[in-house]
């Protein structure tokens, strides 16, 4: 039970359930970091700081009690000892992705950047699913290009509007937005006409995806600042999450003419190009940036994709008849058929490379297109995925499935809107595919959108009563409106659907410890262990 009120937030709640499970069985560290864990999230990093400690003195071989500790350092403020926590944790499972996470964000806090990205790579190649990863390496290396100030180039006109700037940014690269939104609030009140503040609030809006909001603010500071060149860059971001690349190439063009070395503006530019097709002057924009910052990756990458976006428009995509599977060559037939052999030995890299064969001697050949963004997917390559996904859609836009595949893999990149879109084109072009609900019913629990979730997931039901992802969902809503008995009958059924459905067992844990069955509880999360369950 004090899980299910750790998921909904209510610390004070969960701690006193994990307080009287402690009673019952006080020399287990598992148990310790629980509260420890909970007090942290809650503010009380003194409280949590002293669970944890007790924690790896029970078991100095859990890696969990570390990371509950560096959690805690962290949250006092002390980065140095959090960061040997995190490390202590990492020594103990190199594999936790979390705890990877943590040490970057500790080693920002130390304006360690580059230790912070390779931190921050490692959690992503762990755990390519968490967009919070991505997020955090992004800001780490816009502190790094800026000297370390990050979006607060400006200077703000006084030491108390500073302290709330600087906290809002403190909780900003803790990943709290809301609070962070709070302290540039504060500062606000004290001099409306100081930019400072507006430009770190549009910045943590953006990653809340309250676009509009976020262009306002830029907007204010142009007003105020209008040669600040990063505000223009700030605005670019927005426009191009809304789906506007013209109005964020408008804004790019002018940050490079107040700043013709600004290797971001050049980047960002490059992509705007390339969501409009055209792909010539992306890539130029790419090799400007590449110029000017010859290690910026993502630069590279982008300039990939554009050139290989741009040779498979170059020949003519044909369709109705061209696209049959009779006018497909035999020579990239059976290039498909060998990457399809390699994809299922989880050869990944050499499928892609036979499905890119493929395509190169039939450039109209979705299905190849498709596999291949699967692949690239289960890699954690997911720019490519998006771009083949987009090119099956080019081919044949009246595929819903296409279109959910690409909205799974936008909402691990964060882009909550685009995703959006994509499911619902997925529905309204294929209404009766429970695997279109199934996804779209994943999305939104994600988004903890539990009414259009728990639908979803009953229209899976309805049209497939042997779909295990109905049940599993269905039941994970339940457990958190607190219906716990609906929740087992659900988890039951998936789990007798499938029985090594590691996630199914995770989640009935959960729970049978919210109804206080701590065996049960403790059996199923054992079981999920050992079907490779985290």
């Amino acid at each position: 039970r004090g899980e299910a009120f750790d998921g909904k937030k209510d610390f004070a709640r969960a701690i006193a359930d994990y307080d009287k499970a402690i009673a019952i069985i006080p020399d287990v560290a598992a148990l310790l970091t629980r509260p420890g864990l909970a007090k942290g999230a809650a503010g009380d990093a003194d409280g949590a700081l002293d669970d944890c400690i007790k924690a790896i003195r029970l078991d100095p071989k859990a890696s969990r009690a570390f990371f509950c500790t560096g959690a805690a350092w962290y949250g006092t403020g002390d980065p140095k000892r959090a960061i040997e926590a995190f490390s202590s944790a990492i020594e103990i499972d190199p594999k936790d992705a979390a705890s990877y996470y943590g040490r970057g964000m500790a080693r920002v806090d130390a304006k360690n950047y580059a230790d912070a990205i390779a931190d921050f790579d490692q959690a992503a190649k762990l755990d390519p699913h968490n967009p919070n990863y991505a997020a955090a390496r992004k800001a780490a290396t816009a502190a790094q290009q800026k000297g370390g100030m990050g979006g607060n180039s400006i200077v703000p006109s006084s030491k108390e509007l500073a302290a709330f700037v600087d906290r809002g940014y403190a909780f900003y690269h803790k990943g709290k937005y809301d609070r962070a939104i709070a302290e540039f609030n504060k500062a606000m009140a004290i001099d409306p006409q100081d930019a400072s503040p507006y430009v770190g609030r549009a910045i943590a809006l953006v990653d809340k995806g309250k676009y509009d909001a976020a262009i306002k603010d830029y907007n204010k500071v142009i007003g105020l600042y209008p040669d600040y060149s990063d505000a223009y860059i700030g605005r670019s971001v927005a426009w191009t999450k809304k789906n506007q690349p013209d109005r964020a190439i408008a804004d790019l063009s002018r940050a490079i003419e107040l700043d013709a070395n600004d290797a971001q503006a050049y980047f960002g530019r490059g992509g705007a190009f390339a969501a409009k097709g055209d792909y010539d002057r992306a890539i130029a924009d790419f090799d400007q940036a590449l110029k000017l910052d010859p290690k910026m990756t993502v630069a590279r990458e982008g300039r990939e994709l554009a050139l290989a976006a741009k040779a498979r428009t170059s020949g003519k995509i044909e369709s109705g008849a061209a696209t049959s599977a009779g006018s497909i060559p035999p020579a990239a037939r059976a290039a498909f058929k060998k990457a399809q052999v390699l994809d299922n030995k989880n050869d990944y890299d050499g499928a892609i490379a036979l499905y890119g064969k493929a395509i190169a001697l039939f450039p109209a050949y979705r299905d190849a297109y498709v596999a291949r963004a699967f692949a690239s997917e289960i890699k954690g390559d997911y720019a490519y995925a998006i771009a083949d996904y987009s090119q099956a859609i080019a081919i044949d836009p009246d595929i819903g499935d296409t279109y959910s595949d690409r909205g799974r893999v936008l909402s691990y990149q964060g882009d909550y809107d685009g995703a959006s879109a994509d499911y619902e084109n997925a529905v309204r072009l294929d209404p009766t595919n429970a695997r279109i609900y199934a996804g779209r019913g994943a999305f939104r629990m994600k988004l903890h959108e539990d009414t259009g979730a728990l639908s979803d997931f009953e229209m899976v039901l309805r049209l497939d009563r042997n779909n295990v992802f109905g049940y599993s969902g269905r039941g994970t809503i339940r457990a958190r409106k607190a219906d716990y008995d609906g929740a087992i009958t659900d988890l039951n059924q998936a789990i007798k659907l499938r029985p090594n459905f590691a996630a199914a067992y995770k989640s009935r844990s959960a729970v049978w410890a919210a109804k206080g069955d701590l065996e049960r509880a403790k059996a199923d999360r054992k079981k999920a262990l050992s079907l490779g369950g985290n």
